[in-house]
């Protein structure tokens, strides 16, 4: 965001996360786990600080808009590039999905009333209004901006690179809203509409681990402003950890995700058909994806969360989700770029800029 100051990026970046999350999540997950809820909080941040961390040495080394795609594009190559980039897109468009009114349902409202604090609850009652709908807003640009880029590197129609005359990416914008409106119909209520958002931004960002992993073996020399200590053990230990969320959301979940990437995928083919490009689309590089989504889907089908079969009963579950992990991570550096392909696609990103 050129031209923010710190303080308007810290006010950017809450108003991104504060929806209504914090309303009901502390009181599902008190409903399912009890007071140990409060270890699965301290375990979430542990997982997003490790995935951050891992971000915050390739953001030091190249401080590009879109980073969560673009670092598994320079590793990988442009199919990747796309599948991540369509799978965040299809997360940031659920931003309207914070919106939420609850009502006397509210656990913090209801809390507020029954000790007598009756202004608090009406303050609750307009921030469940007013916080998700700024989170909306937020998103609603961000998702937009993705569409706008992944038009103007023609991985879908063009006509979503239309700009305003204020600079405004409209097409998009209708897009997003329209989806917005559509996703709601597959999901019965917060819980299940949240796990899907979740499922989608961990996915998204569990390939950086990768993209982290083949960037130290594809520019070892290259400057690192911030370099993570033990990343080599740290990154896969981040990506085995975003697996593991991934699966935890549930058969349920997961399915609806995967049909939204093969969604992304008949996008890309009509652009393909209707755009001239000359830039051809990597089938090496991604050699580890197909076999990473389908892996996860069998995993998640075979499990014994939200709907799955439980053939693989629960722990096995757990040890299988690791190795699957291990064995991804092996095979997406062995099949990397070049450290010419890299830099090549590190020029595109800076001259599209």
């Amino acid at each position: 965001m050129k031209g923010e100051s710190l303080l308007g990026l810290m006010f950017v970046l809450l108003g991104s996360i504060i929806g209504s999350e914090w309303l009901f999540g502390a009181l599902y997950a008190s409903q399912i786990a009890g007071p140990a809820a409060i270890i699965a909080w301290v375990a979430g941040g542990l997982v997003m600080l490790l995935l951050a961390l891992v971000h915050a040495e390739l953001g030091s080394m190249y401080p590009v808009a879109g980073g969560s795609a673009r670092y598994p594009h320079f590793s990988f190559g442009s199919t990747v590039g796309f599948t991540i980039g369509w799978i965040l897109c299809a997360e940031l468009r659920n931003g309207w999905a914070q919106l939420s009114f609850p009502g006397a349902a509210g656990p913090f409202a209801g809390l507020a009333i029954a000790v007598g604090a009756g202004w608090l609850a009406t303050l609750i009652y307009i921030d469940a209004a007013v916080s998700p709908g700024g989170t909306g807003l937020l998103y609603s640009a961000s998702s937009s901006r993705v569409l706008f880029a992944m038009a103007r590197n023609r991985y879908i129609p063009s006509v979503f690179g239309i700009l305003s005359e204020r600079g405004v990416p409209i097409v998009s914008i209708f897009f997003n809203f329209l989806v917005g409106c559509i996703i709601f119909l597959p999901f019965p209520g917060w819980q299940q509409l949240v796990g899907f958002i979740t499922a989608g931004a961990v996915m998204g960002y569990a390939t950086v681990p990768l993209a982290f992993g083949a960037m130290r073996r594809q520019e070892p020399d290259h400057p690192r402003p911030f370099r993570l200590p033990a990343g080599e053990v740290l990154a896969p230990i981040a990506f085995i950890a975003a697996n593991l969320l991934i699966y935890w959301a549930g058969w349920t979940v997961i399915w609806k995700l995967f049909v939204t990437i093969a969604l992304g995928f008949v996008l890309l083919a009509v652009a393909r058909a209707t755009n001239r490009s000359d830039r051809p689309l990597e089938w090496r590089g991604p050699t580890w994806l197909w076999t990473y989504l389908i892996g996860m889907a069998l995993i998640s089908y075979l499990g014994a969360f939200s709907e799955g079969l439980g053939i693989i009963p629960f722990g096995w579950d757990v040890l299988v989700v690791v190795v699957f992990s291990i064995a991804i991570y092996a095979l997406a550096l062995s099949v990397r770029l070049t450290p010419e392909e890299v830099r090549r696609h590190v020029a595109n990103a800076r001259e599209e800029a």
